[in-house]
């Protein structure tokens, strides 16, 4: 890749700039009409690096201020490209649920932010690639592994392929996505609302604010299942109560054994409802309120429409 538009021969030389991000082939493209797409990624990061290119060379910074992740050494995950990572176990936690870990080599880390997600791809039967996001319930700071929450559907695409993985498979990710941002104690209250496997960046965003002894952000979790038995992250979420901002509420909507409540657990036995959310918003001020959604396509437009209806403000407002 050439220096186009740039000139280096003032303050800086070729040697001492940071690497040019590698172009993706034309088959790390599938052609499903990803968002974003890898091209629009090579594009943004490529920008990116002529703009660090040019403060060096007006010498508004020096090199060594910009981190290994910065010019893209020491990485294990890129964006913009796949990178194959080794299947190391699967566990199943639900009736249709399973845990998967993947090694990262070299005791390495994803280095993910809170709320971000990363994209697996796979090979249909007929040649055309599949694609799709999951947010990682292990520790964002995480060293040699990595681990992701799969529901298998019974007739789902991706799902027949990976219901085909086994321990030492090599699997595709790239990433990481997302726009969330969080800081301590930048807001009063956190209002989480989620159903089925939408509770993984709930789940990351909980103990990512549980973990900071100074943040003392009130988080209350409304998270909507079918039955007890399909309660993701049951017994993790269960321990998380012991903390003293932390409360939860599991709604099941087909659950007929009333005594399967475990000791501290707050359960209704019925679906969630725009007046549930609207009721728990409402327990306080809005200022200093957020709402965090994830869910189905159609229980995220409830949720969302439930805020409009309070004029929530859209910046307090944040669907995964």
């Amino acid at each position: 890749m050439s220096l186009e538009g740039i000139h280096v021969d003032v303050h800086a030389d070729a040697a001492a700039l940071p690497p040019c991000p590698d172009a993706p082939l034309p088959s790390d493209c599938c052609g499903s009409g990803c968002s974003p797409c890898v091209h629009d990624l090579y594009q943004k990061d490529l920008e990116d690096w002529k703009q660090l290119c040019r403060n060096l060379r007006d010498g508004s910074v020096i090199c060594d201020s910009f981190s290994n992740d910065t010019i893209g050494s020491a990485r294990h995950i890129f964006p913009h490209k796949y990178t194959a990572f080794q299947l190391i176990s699967i566990e199943k936690i639900t009736t249709d649920s399973y845990l998967y870990s993947f090694k990262i080599d070299n005791n390495g880390s994803l280095n993910l932010k809170v709320g971000q997600h990363i994209i697996s791809q796979l090979i249909r039967d007929d040649g055309k690639p599949i694609s799709r996001q999951y947010t990682p319930v292990s520790e964002m700071d995480a060293v040699g592994r990595f681990e992701v929450i799969i529901k298998l559907y019974e007739n789902g695409r991706m799902s027949q392929l990976i219901k085909k993985w086994k321990v030492g498979d090599m699997i595709l990710w790239r990433g990481p996505f997302g726009t969330f941002s969080y800081s301590r104690n930048t807001c009063k209250r956190i209002i989480l609302v989620g159903a089925g496997t939408g509770i993984a960046p709930l789940y990351q965003v909980i103990r990512f604010v549980l973990s900071d002894g100074d943040d003392e952000t009130q988080m209350n979790l409304m998270y909507a299942s079918r039955s007890f038995s399909e309660i993701i992250l049951r017994n993790e979420l269960l321990d998380l109560t012991n903390y003293w901002n932390f409360f939860m509420c599991h709604y099941l909507s087909n659950e007929s054994n009333r005594l399967g409540k475990k000791y501290r657990e707050n359960v209704e036995f019925r679906k969630i409802t725009k007046d549930d959310v609207k009721n728990e918003i409402q327990k306080s001020c809005l200022v200093g309120t957020k709402l965090l959604i994830c869910g189905t396509k159609s229980f995220n437009k409830d949720m969302i429409n439930c805020s409009r209806d309070l004029d929530l403000l859209e910046s307090q407002v944040f669907t995964f």
